[in-house]
């Protein structure tokens, strides 16, 4: 999940009457010359925690890096929702994964989708090959990433938790989301220093919730290791170097195990 500022101020009750909640990045980015400041500091440090990837106009170039789209701040978001996502997540994660077993329904899911999108049509090509060819493992492993946002609901006239995407493509987002955590708590210092003469320990110790994905996929991917019961496997990583930014898992607990890790590009 992106990292935000969990909002649980008592004026800002999402069941009750909203109200904006204070904009605390228009207070520590008071003009053009901390805006500046700010952005070159981020971009430093983001060099010196490895949040880069290639440049897009030299993949060929290993020498050359450059920071991700980054946020300065993390966003404001309620408090109580927040809490709601994390409560469904796991129920949800589950739903989605048997349904990705339901070989019938997914072809009849998608029976116009494919007329018009040939990336999914070549999903679905791949899944009938692989029926047709026989399942020849009986464990399978699903890394997934939920988008949530919130939502003002005119009628109800209260804030309300949106599931807006689910994808289980794109695996090498929670490796940049761990690092944009430990960007933001460190943004969140400089501020302090910057406009208040010392760090706001208060806003992220207490509102920054934990966020280390990568670490919590890399434990997946050893714990499916495990239950394959071959000590010879080994785990393959398949990169698309064209795709930005490029970020890498946490290997420490392969190493520690002696799992073969390898990593190649299509």
């Amino acid at each position: 999940m992106p990292q935000q500022l969990i909002n649980n101020n008592n004026q800002n009750n999402i069941n009750g009457t909203i109200v904006s909640p204070k904009n605390y990045v228009l207070e520590a980015v008071p003009d053009e010359q901390t805006l500046a400041e700010l952005s070159c500091y981020a971009i430093d440090y983001s060099h010196t925690i490895g949040n880069v990837a290639l440049w897009n106009d030299r993949k060929d170039c290993h020498d050359l890096s450059v920071t991700p789209p980054i946020a300065l701040m993390p966003s404001p978001f309620p408090a109580e929702l927040f809490e709601k996502a994390k409560a469904v997540q796991e129920t949800l994660s589950e739903l989605y994964f048997r349904i990705s077993l339901d070989h019938d329904f997914l072809v009849d899911a998608y029976r116009d989708v494919v007329k018009a999108d040939k990336w999914i049509a070549k999903q679905i090509e791949l899944m009938e090959m692989v029926k047709k060819d026989g399942i020849r493992q009986n464990i399978s492993v699903q890394l997934q990433r939920a988008d949530y946002m919130s939502h003002w609901d005119e009628q109800q006239h209260k804030m309300e938790l949106k599931n807006v995407e689910v994808n289980i493509g794109q695996v090498g987002g929670p490796g940049c989301a761990t690092l944009m955590s430990k960007l933001h708590k460190r943004m969140m210092e400089k501020v302090g220093n910057l406009r208040y003469g010392q760090p706001l320990s208060s806003t992220v110790n207490g509102k920054l919730p934990e966020n280390c994905p990568r670490k919590g996929m890399a434990e997946a991917m050893l714990h499916a290791w495990k239950l394959f019961g071959d000590k010879n496997a080994v785990i393959v990583f398949m990169n698309q170097p064209e795709l930005f930014p490029v970020c890498h898992f946490e290997q420490l607990q392969f190493i520690q195990v002696s799992v073969r890790v390898r990593r190649f590009s299509t």
